[in-house]
């Protein structure tokens, strides 16, 4: 059977330990391709696939994945199912020890994320500590009281670690300490709107999972944070993205590939997820990668390493951008036609 990855890929990744995938998010296509992928990568030994979806979601989402658990609450599906469902259904082919983990690593933009994963520990809806959290309604989870329940939280989990982890086990006990850590920062910017707070979440979640996974880790995420060296700017971020900051403490291990569709549906947004059609091909210049591309390949999956002139030293056009392409990503990546993912 014909593999469905491009020629080249596999091996270019192999040679580096911290995989930056910069997607357009929503993508079908995209999250069927992830599958094989991480099939693939899995032989090589990488366990951790790492999405941009908030946080604290990714707890139940992994222990469903990796068979821990075997049910999974629709609302923590979202846009994901496609992927969670495919590498669910490999690892129940692995032993525990080698099956594939999908954690996720942006800040909780929802407000009850954080609420929601503590409820659905059925061991923790009577316990003490979270009795105050729980009882917050929605409309009341951008309030400062609120962040002061979960700095009283933050604290106990403190004072009493020791008790803590007897009474739920140390996964559980690191699990809360980190989500809650990260509910506070997020509640921080939820408040104050900062791209920049935003990606300084981003960039210490990815770190927690390279420290807590050997420092290989695959991360799934969008174009911008997969950047290099940074070609633009969001908000108050003056271009501080997540690729900007890994490939200045690790060098060589890092890896980043831009993935742009040609042509096809996508949503806005998430808040949106009614897609609209989308002609990247028909509305680029044609001294443009994305006009140049699909007409010497149309209709073709085209992975493109960048790995010589002119892509080394020159700016040149990619999908309405101007920059030094091997500066930046390591490779292109472009789907010819691409359909949105769908609420189930």
């Amino acid at each position: 059977m014909t593999s469905p990855l491009p020629e080249g890929l596999l091996d270019a990744i192999a040679a580096h330990d911290i995989i930056l995938l910069g997607e357009r998010h929503y993508m079908l296509e995209h999250q069927k391709l992830l599958i094989p992928l991480m099939k693939s990568l899995q032989g090589q030994g990488r366990r951790v696939l790492a999405q941009e979806i908030d946080q604290a979601i990714g707890i139940i989402v992994d222990d469903y994945v990796t068979g821990v658990r075997n049910s999974i609450p629709e609302w923590a599906l979202l846009l994901n199912h496609v992927l969670i469902a495919g590498l669910r259904e490999y690892n129940q082919t692995l032993p525990v020890a080698d099956r594939i983990h999908l954690e996720y690593f942006d800040m909780n933009h929802s407000r009850d994320s954080y609420q929601r994963v503590l409820y659905d520990h059925g061991a923790f809806q009577n316990e003490v500590c979270f009795q105050a959290l729980f009882r917050y309604g929605a409309y009341e989870l951008n309030s400062v009281e609120y962040r002061d329940s979960v700095l009283k939280i933050r604290d106990e989990l403190r004072a009493q670690e020791a008790d803590f982890r007897l009474s739920w086990g140390s996964l559980w006990y690191d699990r809360v300490v980190h989500m809650t850590d990260v509910e506070l920062d997020s509640w921080e910017r939820r408040n104050s709107g900062s791209d920049a707070k935003r990606e300084d979440i981003i960039y210490a979640n990815i770190e927690y999972l390279l420290s807590k996974y050997s420092g290989k880790v695959v991360i799934n995420t969008g174009g911008a944070h997969a950047q290099k060296k940074a070609f633009d700017k969001m908000g108050d971020n003056e271009g501080n993205w997540l690729g900007v900051r890994l490939n200045a403490l690790y060098g060589s291990r890092v890896w980043s590939m831009e993935i742009i569709p040609v042509r096809g549906m996508e949503p806005t947004d998430y808040s949106h997820p009614e897609p609209i059609p989308i002609d990247n091909h028909r509305y680029c210049e044609k001294n443009d990668l994305l006009w140049i591309i699909p007409e010497l390949y149309p209709e073709k999956m085209v992975y493109m390493p960048f790995a010589a002139e002119p892509f080394l030293t020159r700016k040149i056009g990619v999908c309405a951008e101007v920059f030094v392409p091997a500066e930046t990503y390591d490779a292109l990546f472009l789907y010819p036609q691409v359909s949105s993912i769908r609420m189930r």
